[in-house]
């Protein structure tokens, strides 16, 4: 998270003008230590924003590849996303299973990787990205969630 905090310090483009942040992690094993994530797209936070059906990773581009959302705010705060968040940047992190068996071990290997569904996560942020591209209102903080105020006022 060192990389992600230098940035927004010394962002490229100015926070004010930084519409969003996604942030992908851990997009290719589906071998969740809560079971199988095949078809599935974890995000954080997604209840903390306004959604309007075209932040990264909303349920309709989701549903466009045929993948179901599942939401994790335990790790709103464990990722890169977290240093734009802090500054008011709708940010989030995107994965598709948050702990795995290996994860961060010798045994984690590239085999282990499902091709198809990364794939499909992928083309899912692809579309996200090209509606909030192409809507007039950028995403924006839920300000109706208590947990959100810290970032709805930074924003």
């Amino acid at each position: 998270m060192l990389g992600s905090e230098y940035y927004a310090k010394h962002p490229v483009v100015p926070i004010e003008q930084t519409v969003a942040d996604i942030n992908l992690e851990l997009v290719g094993r589906t071998d969740d230590t809560e079971g199988s994530q095949v078809g599935t797209a974890s995000i954080t936070g997604f209840r903390l924003f306004q959604h309007r059906g075209d932040s990264p990773g909303d349920r309709p581009a989701g549903r466009d590849q045929g993948l179901q959302e599942r939401n994790s705010d335990r790790f709103l705060g464990a990722s890169d996303n977290y240093a734009l968040a802090e500054l008011g940047v709708s940010a989030h992190s995107l994965c598709v299973a948050f702990l795995y068996p290996d994860y961060q071990k010798v045994s984690d290997h590239w085999e282990k990787i499902d091709f198809g569904n990364m794939a499909k996560v992928e083309r899912m942020v692809a579309l996200g990205v090209l509606r909030v591209a192409n809507d007039v209102q950028p995403p924006r903080w839920n300000d109706s969630n208590p947990k959100a105020v810290r970032f709805v006022h930074a924003a």
